[in-house]
Formats: C-alpha cells, sequence, structure tokens
C-alpha cells in the first residue's frame, strides 16, 4: 500500500500531459469520442498542477474523476442537442441512394423477381415482369430488395411467354 502512494505522490505535470496525450492518441485510433474527454481531463488536471505543484495527490485523482464526469456528461448533452452532420445521410443506407433512378435490367423480371447490377453489386429487384433491356425505375427499397417499375416495355414484347427466360 505504501508503494502505491509513494507513486502517486510522484505524480506531476508531465505524467498528466502524458497520460493526456496517450488517451487523445488512443482516442484517435479508436471510433468514437469518449477518450478525448478523458484526454483533455487529464491535461486541464496537468495545467492545475503546474500552478499548484504541491497539491497532493489524492487532490489530483479527486479533480481528474471530477473533470472526467463533467467533461462527459457535458459532452453528451452536447451531442444530443448539437447532433454530427454529415454530407452523406444514405452511407449505411445504400439502397437508398437509388430511389428515383432509372436503370436497364441486364436480366429478365421473372414471376415477380428479377437481379440488378447497379455499380459492382448485384440487387434483388422486385416489380412486374419484363425483359431484360427494359428500363426500370427505383420505387422503393424494401431493407434489401429494390422494387422497381418499368419505365418502357419494347414493342416487341406481346405475350407474357416472352418474358420467360431462354434455356
Amino acid at each position: 500500500m505504501m508503494e502505491t502512494s509513494m507513486w502517486f505522490a510522484e505524480f506531476d505535470v508531465w505524467h498528466w500531459l502524458s497520460l493526456s496525450a496517450i488517451l487523445i492518441i488512443l482516442e484517435i485510433l479508436m471510433p468514437g469520442v469518449f477518450l478525448l474527454w478523458i484526454g483533455l481531463a487529464a491535461a486541464l488536471v496537468g495545467v492545475i498542477v503546474y500552478f499548484v505543484p504541491n497539491l497532493a495527490w489524492e487532490s489530483q485523482i479527486f479533480a481528474f474523476a471530477v473533470l472526467s464526469i463533467i467533461a462527459i456528461v457535458t459532452q453528451y448533452f452536447w451531442l444530443r442537442y448539437h447532433p454530427i452532420q454529415t454530407t452523406n445521410s444514405t452511407l449505411n443506407r445504400r439502397g437508398s441512394r437509388y430511389l428515383g433512378k432509372t436503370f436497364i435490367l441486364e436480366k429478365p423480371i421473372v414471376n415477380g423477381t428479377g437481379k440488378l447490377t447497379i455499380d459492382d453489386t448485384i440487387w434483388k429487384v422486385q416489380g412486374d415482369d419484363c425483359p431484360a433491356g427494359t428500363k426500370v425505375i427505383v420505387k422503393e427499397i424494401d431493407v434489401t430488395v429494390l422494387v422497381v417499375e418499368s419505365k418502357n416495355i419494347p414493342e416487341s414484347v406481346t405475350k407474357p411467354a416472352d418474358l420467360a427466360p431462354k434455356m
């Protein structure tokens, strides 16, 4: 027990600033914004210890704990009322960016389902039966399925048998 209190008794400005730097570097390496605020609390304790060099280690630890809690609570309420804005609101909803866009079917839609290649992804599509080469417009997204509506049906297609895939 005596060794621990001796170790804490030697805490000075550089220990707190080093702890602050380590926490901020860890914040950069890991996602989130939690360690940043604890790192800032450690930096503030370092500043306090700089101006009050004889501050007892118990008071330093107490100040660190209180400042950490204040920083975390402040950050929580700040982010709650000032959420982080993004320029890409469909980042985690990739299908949403295709709403209202027109694509050409490479393969036919048969029995209401088919597949559509967009960029490097093959999407499952639902819609009225139509042959390959038909222009379709994405009307809605049902989880990972694009619901499409044909924009034009070629005049050569006259009967449903023409819609079936050829083997």
